[in-house]
């Protein structure tokens, strides 16, 4: 395990921050830390860890064990670490750990009494992790061990890594684990049982997790280690496991832009996310699928274009927005419609022409009642008012139905950001048109005229908040003045 070790903290640390626009859906399947087993409550006296102390320190390992076992794992767990860690009886197994020789049913006693302490945060996740040799005979294990020990070594990382900022999670990455993990795969050296990849993926969905808070990431390099193992677990017909590397991958593509091309040109496996979506009878497993997919948007503009003209996304997105007899169909909804106001960030016009001439454009339009997704409707229309093409500009402003649907909405005044979302569609439409002549701004600001929007700025101009007072000020400041 030398070559694991070596040039420990010293690879480059790539920043891995990708800006995330809008969450589309709540993440499946949170619970980043878990414990093994929770039975009845059973609770600690001093006397009792004092005993396990002694008979620890005389090498009575297998009865102490199993009753340390038996009193973290219950219900009143966290009185019960107080009093282990009082006692001091958490260094000493470790210690017992880094024996050169143990039997297996003691190995397998300290992963499981491991595994359930570091579910609270009592004890140093951190400090377990920079512990060379633990963590060496953990790496040996993982080679050559049942697959009862592996699943345990999984549990115990993923609760290691879990509810941190980055830096264990990079801790662990330092230890060249993403190249191990890889190495393991292709040898087929982690047992394929189905609890166990369970906990493999439970565990990589921790260890890539990615959140914008983070002090720390992965390289590149790291990420590519570990793609085409995630893209394999998703192939698996097993709810969980396919689950957790969704999630995996998702964070994989937040945290590297890069990912996107690598699924979409070196792997070509983006059909077969599509195809998971479609094949997929069960919601949830669907609804991280078209967040993944829904996400390429965010990608650049040579991905994106790839995404309309060869992939057909928006004949896709439109199949799954129209689809009836779904539960969560507003989910499924809210997701295509944050794909669809990224698609549009766009700047090649062939490809903007394409998304406005779309049906789904036109189906979009039928929900502006439908109050749990107006948000994202009008996000997708303020995305098109931001267009830089005017001749575009006023095909959207002319051709469809944005102008009754943002001035329904100011009418209805639902919400301080709906109006504050509507006025500056507004502002972007006439400012955008109207960049060259002032008779163009007329134009562009006549259509809502028309429906009613000088009056309904008049009153806004009067409104008790400050920001949708100073937004409709600005408008009639720049326009109607």
């Amino acid at each position: 395990m030398a070559e694991l070790l070596e040039d420990l903290l010293k690879q480059k640390r790539d920043n891995f921050r990708v800006e995330i626009r809008r969450k589309a859906t709540e993440e499946l399947f949170r619970q980043k830390r878990r414990m093994l087993t929770n039975n009845e409550q059973t609770e600690l006296t001093d006397e009792k860890v004092h005993l396990w102390y002694k008979n620890l320190v005389n090498q009575n390992y297998e009865e102490t064990l199993d009753e340390i076992i038996n009193y973290v794992k219950t219900s009143n767990a966290e009185f019960n670490l107080a009093l282990i860690n009082k006692h001091e009886i958490y260094p000493l197994l470790l210690n017992i750990w880094n024996k050169q020789e143990l039997d297996y049913s003691i190995i397998q006693k300290l992963l499981f009494i491991f595994a359930d302490l570091h579910f609270y945060n009592v004890f140093d996740d951190l400090k377990f992790l920079q512990n060379e040799s633990i963590m060496r005979k953990l790496f040996d294990l993982l080679q050559m061990a049942s697959q009862k020990i592996q699943s345990l070594i999984f549990f115990l990382l993923a609760n290691l890594v879990g509810m941190d900022n980055g830096v264990k999670a990079r801790q662990l990455a330092d230890y060249r684990f993403c190249s191990f993990i890889r190495k393991l795969w292709i040898q087929k050296l982690i047992h394929f049982e189905v609890e166990n990849i369970k906990d493999f993926c439970w565990f990589l969905s921790n260890f890539f997790k990615y959140d914008p808070n983070n002090v720390a990431g992965f390289t590149l390099g790291e990420v590519k280690e570990v793609v085409p193992i995630v893209l394999e677990c998703i192939d698996q017909n097993d709810k969980e496991i396919r689950s957790y590397s969704l999630m995996t991958l998702k964070y994989m593509c937040q945290a590297k832009e890069e990912v996107y091309s690598m699924i979409l040109k070196e792997l070509k496996v983006f059909n077969n996310l599509m195809n998971l979506q479609l094949i997929s009878d069960d919601e949830d497993v669907q609804l991280l699928t078209i967040e993944i997919i829904a996400s390429f948007a965010l990608a650049d503009d040579e991905i994106t274009a790839q995404l309309v003209n060869e992939f057909k996304i928006l004949d896709f997105f439109l199949q799954i927005y129209i689809q009836q007899g779904r539960n969560k169909q507003r989910e499924f909804k809210k997701i295509i419609l944050w794909g669809l106001t990224n698609l549009c960030s766009n700047k090649n016009i062939e490809v903007l022409q394409t998304i406005i001439q779309h049906n789904l454009i036109k189906i979009m339009e039928m929900d502006e009642n439908e109050t749990e997704i107006i948000k994202d409707i009008l996000e997708v229309i303020r995305s098109l008012s931001q267009l830089q093409n005017t001749d575009l500009l006023e095909y959207v402003l002319m051709s469809r139905n944005f102008v009754d649907i943002v001035m329904n909405q100011l009418k209805l005044k639902t919400s301080k950001a709906i109006v504050l979302t509507c006025l500056d569609i507004v502002y972007n439409f006439a400012y955008r048109i109207g960049q060259n002549t002032q008779s163009d701004v007329n134009k562009a600001i006549s259509a809502f005229i028309s429906k009613g929007f000088d009056t309904i700025l008049n009153q806004l101009d009067l409104d008790s908040d400050a920001d949708i007072n100073l937004e409709a000020q600005r408008i009639a400041e720049a326009f109607l003045q």
